[in-house]
């Protein structure tokens, strides 16, 4: 199974602390949105929501919220049933609080049970999804 790592470059803030107008941030395979001015009580990961790409049928889009309730450094992968990490999608960043949206493609991923694990330095938070 392949890795892949996605690496950021912010063309703002999103994720050094200081949240700027542009709360946004868009890749061809990544989509970052943070949502609105709401605090969470609490970290969570929402139910993700996968489905086939129109335009590609061997392309999965998978679909997540992320709650941060204080300012914290995150990472936030994807695991395979084997449990080897499978993508990258925040890698030990700092995340200002708030309710984010993610959206991203799996591109030729088999069939199964996957895990978005998200790692900050007091817990480790898995929610899993299914690509069929």
């Amino acid at each position: 199974m392949r890795k892949v790592l996605f690496t950021f470059i912010f063309c703002f803030s999103l994720f050094s602390g200081n949240i700027k107008a542009q709360d946004y941030y868009d890749t061809y395979k990544i989509v970052i949105k943070r949502l609105s001015g709401i605090l969470p009580f609490e970290y969570n990961i929402s139910d993700t929501h996968v489905k086939k790409d129109k335009d590609n049928p061997k392309n999965y889009i998978v679909r997540v919220g992320l709650e941060v309730p204080v300012i914290t450094e995150l990472r936030l992968s994807v695991t395979d049933s084997t449990g080897e990490e499978v993508m990258i999608l925040i890698d030990e960043q700092k995340v200002n609080t708030g309710v984010y949206r993610l959206r991203w493609e799996m591109e030729d991923y088999p069939p199964g049970r996957y895990w978005c694990e998200f790692t900050t330095e007091q817990f480790i938070y898995r929610k899993d999804f299914f690509i069929k």
